[in-house]
């Protein structure tokens, strides 16, 4: 899949409507705790200051309730931070549409900076409203898309706007896509997805998609519950989803390629410094919960992952944010750094998880969109990449 380049824009002298990924953790003193998303950025701001364009910045942080004003969701910070990085003033707007938006942008010279206000200030953003996406269409005379991780999403800023202006592909979306695209249209071999997290139904599309084009498929965290219940084995207290049990027998049954925790950790409660056991899966008790992986579902696993050629993990194995539940999927990122496969993982989960192993660094490629990438791997493409296609 090919997308239209920002690098063929001819954007000099010219207000680039730059949609970003700024969805920053902040503490409760309102500090940028990663600035990741910000880093990810860069290069493709940085490439059209070079070339002497004029940036107008929108984004969204949080889940506002469709009110201006609440400081608490306010772009301010990464305004601060972003000015920090690239060595320039970020002039930093209280809207992002309106009169005053539309002459603070009007003024602007090649090479300034401005930040719009939390797009998701207005409801209109989220419900895709035509009439919202036109107004910030108006403050652009090109749109670059740099917002990977919202590219599933129809919303105003990043499926609308594209009706109105000419769109373009930021780099770091580029090469997401390019990542993404050669595990479903030219895989190596062996091709290996790891799949966890919390629930099966918001990932049996993409474990489907991958029982169809990969040679294993391992399953961890809570919704791996789903398939050892469906095996009719005991998971006691732990996480599940009743409506997704018809689903989960027919892919119990399928594929000989789908791999479930043959062993795993339990403990009577979700807290710091409970007794813990490992017990062989299926052998649960009605008050315990499983939490993570065994160390013989991990020596499974580690070698599934030592013969491949890519891996692709998205969601952790177990309740990994408590020790006692973490070492399931420290050692599966360990075996995934030390493979020599190529290596791809995406989700916030995923990426803390491995950051917190110690082996981020030695992944080939981490995506910046959880959501959006496993809704890329179903392989029906995303609602704000269509428009960029070339």
């Amino acid at each position: 899949m090919e997308l239209r380049s920002v690098r063929k824009a001819n954007v000099a002298d010219k207000r680039v409507l730059v949609r970003c990924e700024f969805n920053v953790p902040l503490d409760d003193t309102g500090s940028i705790t990663d600035d990741t998303r910000i880093q990810v950025c860069l290069p493709t701001l940085q490439y059209l200051l070079q070339q002497k364009a004029k940036l107008v910045l929108s984004a969204h942080l949080g889940r506002p309730k469709g009110e201006p004003g609440d400081e608490k969701f306010s772009l301010r910070p990464v305004a601060v931070r972003l000015g920090e990085l690239l060595g320039k003033p970020v002039m930093m707007l209280s809207d992002c549409v309106g009169p005053d938006v539309e002459k603070a942008v009007m003024a602007m010279m090649p090479g300034d900076i401005i930040m719009l206000e939390n797009l998701r200030f207005h409801k209109e953003e989220k419900k895709g409203n035509p009439e919202f996406a036109k107004a910030l269409a108006t403050l652009g005379e090109l749109y670059v898309n740099e917002a990977f991780g919202v590219c599933h999403r129809e919303d105003a800023s990043m499926l609308g706007v594209t009706e109105h202006l000419p769109s373009y592909a930021g780099l770091r979306l580029e090469q997401e896509v390019s990542e993404l695209s050669s595990v479903l249209e030219s895989p190596q071999k062996p091709l290996v997805a790891l799949v966890g997290g919390a629930k099966i139904s918001d990932k049996i599309k993409v474990i489907k998609k991958f029982l169809e084009i990969a040679d294993h498929v391992c399953l961890g965290g809570a919704l791996a519950n789903n398939i050892l219940k469906a095996k009719g084995m005991a998971i006691g207290k732990s996480i599940f989803e009743e409506e997704m049990m018809d689903v989960a027998k027919e892919l119990a049954l399928v594929d000989t390629r789908l791999h479930v925790p043959v062993d795993v950790v339990t403990a009577k409660k979700i807290a710091t410094g409970v007794p813990t056991e490992i017990k062989a899966a299926g052998n649960v008790s009605d008050d315990e919960y499983i939490l993570d992986i065994g160390p013989d579902t991990v020596r499974l696993y580690s070698m599934v992952i030592a013969k491949a050629k890519v891996v692709v993990w998205g969601g952790p194995m177990g309740y990994y944010e408590l020790n006692e539940f973490a070492r399931g999927t420290k050692e599966v990122a360990t075996a995934l750094s030390t493979s020599g496969a190529r290596t791809i993982i995406g989700g916030g989960d995923t990426l803390d998880a491995v950051k917190r192993a110690g082996c981020l660094d030695k992944v080939s490629f981490a995506s910046s969109g959880g959501g959006a990438m496993l809704k890329l791997l179903e392989g029906n493409g995303l609602p704000a990449i269509n428009p960029l296609i070339e």
